[in-house]
Formats: C-alpha cells, sequence, structure tokens
C-alpha cells in the first residue's frame, strides 16, 4: 500500500489485493510439495472514507513465474488508466510506488 495527494488535496491510497491458486506438488520430483502462487493482482485506488476511484487487474500467464512486483506494477497501470487521473498525479503515484519498492528512479 501506498499514499499520494491528488491536486485538490484529496489522500488516495492504493491497496493491492492478491487471487491465489494452489499448485500440486511434482509427481516425477522426489521433495516436491504443494504450494499456492498469485495469479491475479488487483490494485484499488481509495479516496477519501474508502471511496474507490478506480481499480486495475493483471493476471499471470499459466507459464509464467509470479513476481509481485511486475504484477502490481501492471495492474497500477491499468487502474491508473481506468481513472479520471491528471498526468501530473500519475506522475505523483508512480514516484510514490516506485519509493515503496525502493527502486532507483
Amino acid at each position: 500500500m501506498f499514499k499520494f495527494v491528488r491536486n485538490d488535496g484529496e489522500e488516495v491510497r492504493a491497496v493491492f489485493r492478491y487471487l491465489y491458486e494452489t499448485v500440486p506438488a511434482n509427481p516425477y520430483k522426489e521433495k516436491s510439495r504443494p504450494h499456492s502462487r498469485p495469479v491475479t493482482t488487483t490494485c484499488v485506488l481509495l479516496g477519501d472514507k474508502d471511496r474507490v476511484i478506480s481499480e486495475g487487474e493483471a493476471h499471470l500467464h499459466p507459464k509464467d513465474n509470479p513476481c509481485y512486483f511486475q504484477g502490481r506494477k501492471y495492474a497500477l497501470r491499468r487502474a491508473l488508466a481506468n481513472g479520471d487521473i491528471p498526468t501530473d498525479e500519475r506522475t505523483r503515484a508512480w514516484d510514490a510506488f516506485l519509493d515503496m519498492q525502493n527502486v532507483k528512479h
């Protein structure tokens, strides 16, 4: 979760949610165990009083390895594209997201 401020002073929170699937154990590997992996990442942009501003989802391809950073990035991109958010506010959102991830930008 991270926060940024809109032009009108409203504080927006970005919340990420995950849908997991259980992967069965591989019968051909000796020490294989069942495990879960995220298959859908959802980014919800919440305004004052938890009002939903926008949502975006990213889905994992069955042949890909899960990566939380990539899932969050694509879900945030879609959430910002789905909402009526000006460019300068999107820039603030991306800066806050990259600060949350400790990525140099």
